[in-house]
Parts: C-alpha cells; structure tokens; sequence
C-alpha cells in the first residue's frame, strides 16, 4: 500500500505547477518509502526465521 501512495504521489506531481511543493514533498516521500522497505525487509526477515 505504501508503495503504491508513493507512486500516486509520483503520478499526481506530473500535472503539478506548484514548484514549491514539488521541491518539498518529493524528497519526504522518498525517504517515507526507504523507511517503509526497511521495515518490510526486517518484518519478512522476521518471519522467514520463525517458518
């Protein structure tokens, strides 16, 4: 689901002439999404031990 807000994200800025914004949210939602795979790793990690 994340992923998937981060490429709407991507999506919804193309039509965007809000330059500002464009500068402010695209580095935050790239470092949300890292966030995000990193815990997916650790979470599947987790569970793939105890299988």
């Amino acid at each position: 689901a994340a992923k998937a807000a981060y490429y709407n994200i991507r999506i919804n800025m193309l039509g965007s002439t809000d330059e500002a914004f464009k500068t402010d949210i695209l580095p935050r939602s790239q470092e949300i999404i890292k966030q995000c795979e990193s815990l997916a790793a650790e979470v599947e990690k987790e569970v793939l031990e105890q299988l």
